[in-house]
């Protein structure tokens, strides 16, 4: 399942139960998102980094936020991949680690042209 939004004046698509190719179809529904949350750590019901990778290229976004993958917070049976493993693949496209999980965006921060990486920082209490 995919979601599509609208606020403040930027397009939000988040692919968070997709876990599928995008077809050609689904592009043209879905339109140029300027941020994409996608899901890059693999599992039953989302994209691997190899698959995420390959549906940010057909959704070309001018911001991506990955969501889904290990952190330190699983435990040695979790079979999930660090969002690492999905950043080494994305050659050329600025990533940025957020100290902290929010952020703030406006339609100026989003780059004209090109795509960034944020990776939100998830803390956990043991």
């Amino acid at each position: 399942m995919a979601w599509r939004w609208n606020q403040a004046g930027i397009k939000i698509i988040h692919l968070g139960g997709v876990a599928a190719p995008i077809s050609i179809e689904q592009k043209i529904l879905m339109g140029t998102p300027d941020v994409v949350f996608i899901p890059v750590g693999g599992g039953p019901k989302a994209y691997n980094p190899s698959e995420a990778k390959q549906a940010l290229t057909v959704l070309n976004p001018k911001l991506v936020i990955p969501t889904h993958y290990r952190t330190a917070a699983a435990n040695d049976t979790c079979n999930i991949v660090t969002v690492d493993e999905f950043l080494a693949l994305m050659d050329g496209i600025s990533v940025r680690r957020v100290d902290g999980q929010a952020i703030a965006l406006s339609a100026a921060d989003l780059l004209e042209n090109g795509s960034e990486i944020k990776v939100l920082s998830y803390e956990f209490n043991s």
